[in-house]
C-alpha cells in the first residue's frame, strides 16, 4: 500500500483514539508529518462530504478550514468529468477495489479549474475514501500545448505547397504531405524507402545530365549532407523541374535520427526564366548591334549585373579605377554613376516601380576623360510572365552633339536677339538725327533765317554727315560679315610693306586721336617687311582697332601700335590705358554681335560686329588675333599674320576705292561722339 495511505490512515486512527498520555507524541508527530507533506490529502465520506483535508488541499484550491468544513469534493468536479468519475466509482464499487487512480479537474475557490491525480483507497465497510493526490495542472497543460502545436505543426506539412518526404534514420519514409502524394498520385503507397521513387522515373541535373541515384538528395541526406537549392529535371510522361532542399536530423548526442526533403515544383520559373534569358540574350544582341553602351542592373537593389565594353569605357572614363568588367560587376549602380544626382537617379527608379514603364534622364552633364559629353540615360524596366519587375537595363545615349548644337543654337538666337535689338537702336538713332535736323532746316526756310543761323547750319551738315557715315558703316559691316558667312567675302593680297602701311594708318589718325585728348604712339622693330596682305582691308582692321581703344579710354590716356618682326609672322599690336575689360567676357568679345558693355549711357555706339570682321579678316590673311586685358588697366589686341609673299600680286589700281582717306576715317570713326 501507498506510504501516504498509511500514513493517513495511521493519523486517523491516532487522531480519533482517546489520548493518552504516551500517546501525545505519536499523535503530534503524524500531525506534523501529514500538515509538512506537499501532497494533497483527502479524507471523505461516499456522499463526498470532506471529513478531513490537509494544509497542502487548502493552497493548491484556495480554500479555508471553514470552507472545507462546508465543501463536498464531488460538487467541486468539472461538468466534463462528472460522468467519468462517476463510472469510475461505480465501477469500484462493483468489484470492490481497493484502490484506484484517477484524473479529473476540481474547481479552486477564484473559480479557476485544476487538474488533480488521485490515488484513492476505499474503505467499503466505514464508508470512508481516503485520496493522496498531485496538482498535475502544468503537466497537463504542457502536454495539450505540445499536442496543439503538433497538430498545427502537422497541419502546415500537410498543407505547405512543397512536397515533404520525412524519412528516418534507416531511410523509410515516415511522412509524406499532400503535395508528396500529389507528385506520385498512383503509386507513392509503393514508396516505404528512399530510392523507390527512381524505379519509375529518370532524374536530371539543370544541364540535362542524368543523376546517378547515391548522388540524388535523399541518400546525400542519409549522408549527413545538407541540400540547398538542388535543381533536378524529373521526366515520366513530361518534363517536370523541382527545386529541392534537404536537412538532416540530429539528437542531442549527435546521433543521425531523421532527413526532411522539400521538393517544389519550379518548372513555370524555370520555363520563365528561360523566356526571360531568350530575351535578354536578344536585347543583348540587339544592343551590341546598334553600339549602344548598356548596363544590366538587378532589381529591385540595383546592383550591375552586366555591362558591355562601351558602357565600361564611359564608366572608366568617369572613375579610372572601374577599369575591368569584373570590377564594376556586383557594384551599385549609384556608386559607379556618382555624377548623376541621386535624388534624379532615385526619382526615375521610382517611376519604373510606379509605371513599370520606360524612364530617361536628359542632357545629362559628364566629364569623360576629361571632356565634357552629355548622355540621355534611358531606364527600361523588364517584366516578368506576371508584369513584375525582374531586371532594369540602363541604355546610354550619347547626345553630345545635338546638344552642343541645341546649346548653340540657343546661343546664336540669344546673341541675334541682342543684336536686332541693338541695330535697331543703331539705325533708329542716325535717322532721328538727320529726321531731326531736316526739320530745323524746313524750318529755317520758312522764317527766311537760314542766312542769319549760318553757323548752326554748318553744325547742323557735319552731325548729317557724321550719322550718314553711322550708316554707311553699318550697312558695309553687314553685307561684309553676310559674305564672309556665305563664303563670298575676299580679300586681295598683294605683296605690301606692312610697316608703311601700318605707320599710315596710325599718322592719318593721329589728329583726330589728340583732338579727343588722347595721345598715339608708334613703334616698331623693323623698318620694311614686305608681305602678302590687302592693305585695304588692314586698314579697316586697324582703323577698328584704334577706334575701339579710343572709344573706352579717356583724356589723358595713351594708345600705342607696335610691330614686332617674329622672322616668320609679323606681330602688331594695339595697347591702350583705358579701363580694360572683364576676364569674363575676353572668350566672347570676337563673337558675332557680341557687345561687352550693353548700357545705355556707354561713350560710344557700335552694333558688337566689328570685331568679329576684324578676326574674320585676319583669319582670311592666315593669321590669328587675341586679347589681353585687366579692368583699370587696359586692353591689347595683338595681331599675328604669316610672313610670306604671293607670286601673283593683286592690282590695287584695278579695283581702286574712290573713297578718300579722310572719309575712311570719318566713317570707321563714326559711332564715336564728338
Amino acid at each position: 500500500m501507498n506510504l501516504i495511505f498509511l500514513m493517513i490512515i495511521k493519523f486517523i486512527s491516532v487522531w480519533e483514539e482517546p489520548i493518552l498520555d504516551n500517546s501525545t507524541l505519536n499523535r503530534e508527530n503524524y500531525e506534523r508529518m501529514v500538515n509538512l507533506t506537499p501532497q494533497i490529502l483527502c479524507m471523505a465520506y461516499f456522499d463526498g462530504r470532506i471529513k478531513y483535508a490537509n494544509p497542502a488541499f487548502n493552497n493548491v484550491f484556495g480554500y479555508s478550514n471553514d470552507d472545507v468544513k462546508e465543501l463536498n469534493i464531488l460538487s467541486i468536479v468539472h461538468p466534463d468529468d462528472k460522468n467519468n468519475l462517476d463510472n469510475a466509482l461505480l465501477l469500484a464499487h462493483k468489484d470492490y477495489q481497493d484502490t484506484v487512480n484517477l484524473e479529473s479537474r476540481y474547481k479552486c475557490k477564484d473559480g479557476n479549474f485544476k487538474w488533480i491525480s488521485w490515488n484513492i483507497k476505499f474503505e467499503w465497510d466505514e464508508g470512508i475514501v481516503y485520496g493522496a493526490g498531485s496538482d498535475i495542472s502544468n503537466t497537463i497543460n504542457q502536454e495539450q500545448t505540445i499536442y496543439a502545436s503538433n497538430e498545427k505543426l502537422n497541419a502546415i506539412i500537410e498543407n505547405i505547397s512543397e512536397a515533404m518526404f520525412i524519412s528516418d534514420k534507416n531511410g523509410n519514409y515516415t511522412t509524406f504531405n499532400r503535395s508528396a502524394r500529389d507528385m506520385f498520385p498512383t503509386t507513392f503507397h509503393n514508396f516505404s524507402k528512399i530510392g523507390d521513387s527512381l524505379k519509375e522515373n529518370n532524374y536530371y541535373d539543370i544541364s540535362g545530365n542524368i543523376i546517378k541515384h547515391e548522388d540524388m538528395p535523399g541518400f546525400r541526406l542519409l549522408r549527413g549532407e545538407k541540400i540547398l537549392g538542388y535543381r533536378v529535371m524529373k521526366t515520366n510522361d513530361s518534363i517536370t523541374f523541382y527545386d529541392i532542399n534537404g536537412i538532416p536530423i540530429y539528437d542531442d548526442n549527435g546521433n543521425f535520427i531523421a532527413g526532411i526533403q522539400c521538393w517544389n515544383n519550379i518548372t513555370e520559373t524555370v520555363l520563365h526564366e528561360r523566356i526571360l534569358q531568350s530575351q535578354f540574350d536578344l536585347l543583348h544582341k540587339t544592343i551590341d548591334t546598334l553600339d549602344l553602351p548598356f548596363i544590366r542592373l538587378s532589381y529591385p537593389d540595383f546592383i550591375v549585373t552586366d555591362i558591355n565594353q562601351k558602357a565600361l569605357n564611359i564608366i572608366k572614363g568617369l572613375k579610372s579605377e572601374m577599369n575591368s568588367i569584373d570590377i564594376v560587376k556586383g557594384k551599385n549602380y549609384g556608386d559607379i554613376i556618382t555624377e548623376f544626382d541621386k535624388t534624379d537617379v532615385f526619382y526615375h527608379f521610382q517611376m519604373i516601380q510606379k509605371k513599370k514603364e520606360t524612364s530617361y534622364i536628359k542632357y545629362k552633364e559628364l566629364i569623360v576623360f576629361g571632356e565634357k559629353i552629355f548622355v540621355n540615360v534611358l531606364y527600361q524596366p523588364i517584366l516578368g510572365l506576371e508584369g513584375d519587375i525582374q531586371q532594369v537595363i540602363a541604355i546610354i545615349l550619347d547626345v553630345t552633339k545635338e546638344t552642343k548644337a541645341k546649346l548653340q543654337l540657343e546661343k546664336n538666337l540669344k546673341m541675334q536677339e541682342e543684336f536686332f535689338i541693338n541695330i535697331s537702336h543703331e539705325i533708329k538713332t542716325p535717322l532721328n538725327v538727320i529726321f531731326s535736323t531736316t526739320q530745323l532746316f524746313g524750318l529755317y526756310i520758312k522764317n527766311n533765317s537760314l542766312s542769319e543761323n549760318q553757323d548752326k547750319l554748318e553744325k547742323y551738315i557735319k552731325v548729317i554727315t557724321q550719322n550718314c557715315n553711322r550708316q554707311s558703316k553699318l550697312v558695309n559691316n553687314l553685307v561684309d560679315l553676310s559674305k564672309i558667312q556665305s563664303g563670298f567675302f575676299q580679300i586681295h593680297l598683294s605683296n605690301a610693306n606692312i610697316v608703311s602701311v601700318v605707320e599710315e594708318i596710325v599718322q592719318s589718325v593721329s589728329e583726330y586721336v589728340e583732338n579727343k585728348g588722347l595721345k598715339i604712339v608708334f613703334d616698331t622693330d623693323i623698318e620694311e617687311k614686305i608681305m602678302a596682305c590687302d592693305p585695304t582691308n588692314i586698314e579697316r582692321v586697324m582703323l577698328n582697332l584704334i577706334s575701339n581703344a579710343i572709344k573706352f579710354s579717356s583724356q589723358g590716356d595713351e594708345i600705342f601700335v607696335n610691330i614686332h618682326d617674329k622672322a616668320h609672322s609679323v606681330e602688331i599690336s594695339v595697347k591702350d590705358t583705358g579701363i580694360g575689360i572683364e576676364s569674363d567676357h575676353l572668350d566672347v568679345i570676337f563673337e558675332r554681335f557680341k557687345q561687352v558693355d550693353k548700357s545705355l549711357s556707354r561713350n560710344a555706339e557700335g552694333t558688337g560686329i566689328g570685331l568679329c570682321l576684324v578676326k574674320s579678316i585676319v583669319e582670311l590673311h592666315g593669321g590669328s588675333i587675341n586679347l589681353e586685358s585687366e579692368i583699370g588697366k587696359g586692353s591689347k589686341f595683338t595681331i599675328e599674320l604669316p610672313s610670306r609673299t604671293v607670286s601673283v600680286p593683286y592690282d590695287t589700281n584695278e579695283n581702286k576705292n574712290i573713297r578718300s582717306e579722310h572719309q575712311t576715317i570719318n566713317i570707321e570713326f563714326s559711332d564715336i561722339y564728338s
